[in-house]
């Protein structure tokens, strides 16, 4: 079984440990080696623990009976079950209560069903009326389990330099915010100088470079007059 970012599960999770912010989605799949006709793979249950123990009592269900659980079925995706030779799903990340590691592990009992006679037809889960193909005591249930993904819990955890003045996590989510005279630009990322600001900045250095050059004519004209009365003092000896 492994982790990916997206539903199709093409684009694997990178690092070690893989890092989210809270409310990305963490997919999974597992699959045979190769599609064989006739064979479905099937997950009766998976849920997610805070450490490498399936047996956690601390837990958060996916998959319940086939289907995606009923406790928080906005953060669930059963992508495919009980239709071929994989499974896959996706739950989005979240915080776990008084920990202060945040990781999440995923587990999976998977079912191998050869069918024939169309026994391996999954649960009707719109209605929640469910129909398993195998009893919670069942030898042919294989326990998988994959992790771990860290929650990240500060900006630069996951892309240093993300935003191009500040950055700070609101409820588990990285936002960028600019300091005074700039606003967000549209990639929520980048901060851009605001016309107001822009036209005080410009004055500013135009004002520099006035007071600038008005120094440099003053050095000037002291020395020219400082030369000439020089000049004068010796003609006079």
């Amino acid at each position: 079984m492994n982790l990916f970012r997206d539903e199709n599960c093409t684009m694997m999770f990178q690092g070690n440990p893989p890092t989210v912010f809270v409310e990305d989605y963490i997919f999974f799949k597992a699959s045979l080696t190769n599609a064989v006709t006739g064979i479905i793979l099937q997950a009766p249950n998976c849920w997610a623990t805070p450490t490498s123990n399936s047996a956690d009592t601390v837990r958060y269900h996916i998959i319940q009976e086939g289907c995606a659980s009923p406790l928080d079925p906005g953060k669930i995706k059963v992508v495919k079950n009980y239709k071929t030779y994989y499974i896959s799903g996706g739950v989005a990340s979240f915080i776990w209560t008084n920990m202060t590691v945040q990781m999440i592990y995923i587990h999976c009992e998977v079912v191998v069903c050869v069918n024939s006679a169309n026994n391996c037809t999954g649960p009707t889960c719109s209605s929640r009326k469910k129909r398993l193909v195998a009893a919670p005591n069942d030898p042919q249930r294989k326990l998988y389990s994959v992790g771990p993904i860290k929650i990240a819990s500060a900006c630069d955890e996951i892309e240093p330099g993300m935003c191009s003045q500040k950055c700070m996590v609101v409820n588990g989510k990285p936002q960028c915010t600019c300091t005074k005279g700039f606003h967000l630009g549209e990639d929520l990322r980048t901060c851009v100088a605001d016309v107001q600001y822009r036209v005080v900045r410009v004055r500013e250095r135009s004002d520099n470079n006035v007071a600038s050059i008005n120094v440099v004519l003053f050095f000037i004209l002291t020395s020219l007059l400082c030369y000439v009365l020089i000049k004068v003092c010796e003609r006079k000896n």
